[in-house]
């Protein structure tokens, strides 16, 4: 009984922490990484190397996960026979299946959508440990997608209205307020605009003659200059 506990809880906590590591690594941001990098440099690098090679690290979180869902249903079926008998194998199957639906998938890769910038850091040393422990596996793996993705150029990070929209959210979120907001935007706009499109109108021009001094401004025109 002791062993079917075992396999058990090895089988769903090594899966459950598989599909967290997944959901934060997905989740990470690599604006975030560009702040890591300042605050804590070897962090914030070994991160950016996640993100920038995520066809290994995401590779070896599930092969680690395959092996433990896969190897642990075998052992926990085999034990479950030795305990329980064949007749009851079926239905702790079908126990493990819903055990791992919930605490293996659902849960944990909530916890990393929502938790990532927290639990960042931590995770990017585990994968890490991952990367080592399968890398042979990988190589293997790499051979297949590198075919599948030969001659694809990858897409910017970021495009333009998608920083406008995280600009944007930034400021109903209340990170920035109104003001700075339009001033990222109209940068961000401004190849968009014209010579003609940002001209002041003669009519609201205020013009002074260059060969004034200060004070005969102020004489003149008492109201333009408060000094």
């Amino acid at each position: 009984m002791s062993y079917l506990i075992l396999f058990f809880l090895l089988s769903v906590g090594i899966s459950f922490l598989c599909s967290i590591l997944e959901s934060v690594l997905l989740s990470v941001q690599m604006s975030y990484v560009s702040v890591l990098e300042k605050e804590r440099p070897k962090t914030g690098k070994l991160l950016r190397w996640h993100k920038e090679n995520i066809n290994k690290s995401i590779a070896a979180i599930l092969i680690i996960n395959t092996i433990a869902n896969t190897l642990g249903a075998a052992a926990v079926g085999a034990q479950a026979g030795k305990v329980f008998g064949d007749d009851i194998v079926m239905y702790v199957s079908i126990f493990l299946t819903f055990a791992i639906l919930f605490f293996s998938e659902i849960i944990p890769k909530t916890i990393g959508a929502i938790y990532w910038k927290a639990l960042a850091p931590l995770a990017a040393k585990i994968i890490r440990l991952f990367v080592w422990i399968t890398y042979p596996i990988i190589l293997v793996t790499l051979l297949v997608t590198n075919k599948i993705s030969k001659g694809q150029e990858d897409e910017a990070t970021t495009t333009k209205d998608e920083l406008l929209e995280s600009m944007l959210l930034s400021e109903e979120e209340g990170v920035i307020d109104e003001k700075e907001s339009d001033y990222i935007e109209n940068v961000l706009r401004l190849d968009e605009k014209s010579v003609s499109d940002i001209l002041t109108p003669r009519s609201v021009v205020f013009a002074l003659d260059g060969s004034m001094t200060i004070k005969e401004v102020m004489e003149s025109e008492p109201n333009i200059f408060k000094f």
